[in-house]
């Protein structure tokens, strides 16, 4: 079985991606507005489950890929627009969408313009 996940964080302009992965003080997304998009950090996480064949015991794996938002293929771009717009309001609320979700739509519609600039359809969530 297999899934994946996005967490999406925003990072201080003297902050690097290895140190976004643990903050023991507070999450930076309380002290910054109007980020960046290479400020926003998307965490995609891939995570599988696995039956080991001889002990039929399960495995739970985790591979994180950590991507800013100006670096992140259109493909995952849109999933990640798709995937926020089905969040209900809690799970808004949980991810800290209020601080980043602008950003990332004004950026997705952006990036769609300039690959067909027939197509003036927004997505707002």
């Amino acid at each position: 079985m297999e899934r994946s996940n996005y967490f999406v964080e925003v990072k201080r302009p003297d902050e690097n991606l290895f140190e976004i992965l643990y903050r023991p003080g507070a999450l930076c997304e309380k002290e910054l507005n109007n980020p960046l998009p290479e400020e926003i950090i998307i965490r995609r996480e891939r995570q599988t489950f696995r039956r080991l064949p001889r002990t039929e015991a399960i495995v739970f794996g985790v591979k994180t890929y950590l991507t800013t938002l100006d670096q992140l293929p259109m493909q995952e771009l849109e999933n990640l627009v798709t995937e926020m717009k089905s969040w209900p309001e809690h799970v808004s609320e949980y991810k800290g969408k209020h601080v980043w979700s602008e950003k990332v739509l004004e950026f997705y519609n952006r990036r769609k313009d300039a690959a067909s600039p027939y197509t003036k359809e927004k997505i707002e969530v």
